[in-house]
């Protein structure tokens, strides 16, 4: 009978320990000879047969302009961890801000399908892509961590670097700015010998107001989230698409204060008035450029059960006349007001199995107290 208990004890311990581990939630290492589930769980912008490459009997997604030039994930995520292999073999211009291949996170769903535009147009080179937002611009031996922000008076581009690096530029007033908003960054050397010219391990710890970017498992640095509230961004004047001037392209909950810090804790910069959503959307985003991801896996902080969205995304069939004026595609209906992230459930099946063992220890317990009556 003791033995029976400590196994019943052993039991509930190993299914208590299991509600901490992690689920994963997507997983692709892109060897089924083709996308096959990728494109079923993330938005892909006109994607077609050309987006899958192979090497040898390695195979990957290749995003291209125009052609796979964003992939976003269908649901918004928070609390997981992303590890994915990413490279990106194209010259960077540092004339031109926005044409890179970035990581992109905390996205807000009105800004998804302007991840592949200029914030200012074309014509403005101190662009950056996107209206919301986390960016991690990868190439080279560089790693630019960029972050949307609204607030006037500001400068875009990057604060530790000058115009060998990228285009620097005051923003007066960011209403101004056809999309609402502009990027500061921010240049971070990749440890030595590595370069996204060949395929990097990349994590991302998402731990909402705790950002971790690691690189072939080495710490490069921790973004601070903080200062919850309302934030409202619009189109501006001069879009190119007329109709939508003066629409929101972020209408909701945001952190406003972001503070990027290197591997040792040391300041590299602070973002006021940031506009980055609470929870968003995560995925890959480029323009005038490509980019490799392979081994791609996410997972949950915890453990639960994911109800993904299953249903294919339709992609446009059309393709921009030219690069100032891009097409945008349909992202996947939005959510109720209020409603984060409800496709993620604690995993049922596990507390009703600790519940039994419970059951059955305290059986176990009431007939060795009877036997020593």
């Amino acid at each position: 009978m003791f033995r029976l208990f400590l196994m019943t004890l052993t039991l509930i311990i190993c299914l208590t320990l299991s509600v901490g581990a992690k689920t994963v939630i997507f997983e692709d290492d892109f060897s089924q000879g083709a996308l096959g589930d990728f494109s079923m769980y993330f938005n892909v912008f006109a994607s077609n047969d050309e987006n899958y490459e192979t090497d040898g009997e390695n195979g990957y997604f290749v995003g291209k302009w125009i052609n796979g030039a964003f992939a976003i994930y269908n649901e918004e995520i928070e609390d997981y961890t992303m590890t994915v292999d990413f490279k990106m073999p194209h010259q960077v211009n540092p004339a031109v801000n926005y044409l890179r291949a970035a990581i992109m996170l905390r996205s807000s769903y009105e800004s998804n399908e302007k991840s592949l535009e200029p914030d200012n147009g074309d014509p403005d080179n101190s662009s950056y892509l996107g209206a919301s937002g986390i960016y991690f611009y990868c190439y080279g031996t560089t790693l630019e961590v960029g972050v949307h922000t609204k607030k006037n008076g500001g400068t875009t581009g990057p604060v530790n670097g000058n115009a060998e690096h990228a285009v620097k530029k005051e923003v007066p007033d960011s209403t101004k700015r056809l999309l609402g908003a502009y990027t500061v960054s921010c240049l971070i050397d990749l440890p030595e010998g590595k370069t996204f010219d060949d395929f990097l391990t990349v994590k991302i710890v998402d731990e909402k107001e705790i950002i971790s970017f690691y690189v072939e498992d080495e710490l490069l640095c921790v973004l601070e989230l903080s200062d919850i509230g309302d934030v409202t961004t619009v189109i501006g004047k001069g879009y190119f698409k007329p109709h939508e001037e003066g629409m929101p392209v972020f209408d909701e909950p945001s952190y406003q204060t972001v503070v990027l810090k290197d591997a040792q804790g040391n300041e590299l910069m602070k973002v006021e008035e940031a506009v980055v959503s609470t929870v968003g959307y995560l995925g890959f985003a480029s323009r005038g450029c490509g980019y490799m991801i392979d081994n791609l896996k996410i997972e949950l902080n915890k453990d639960a059960t994911p109800q993904p969205t299953k249903e294919p995304t339709p992609t446009p069939d059309k393709t921009p006349a030219d690069t100032e004026k891009p097409s945008t595609t349909s992202t996947p209906s939005k959510k109720d007001a209020g409603e984060k992230n409800e496709g993620i459930q604690v995993d049922a099946l596990t507390y009703v199995l600790i519940a039994l063992a419970v059951i059955i220890l305290g059986g176990i317990v009431y007939v060795l107290f009877r036997k020593k009556k």
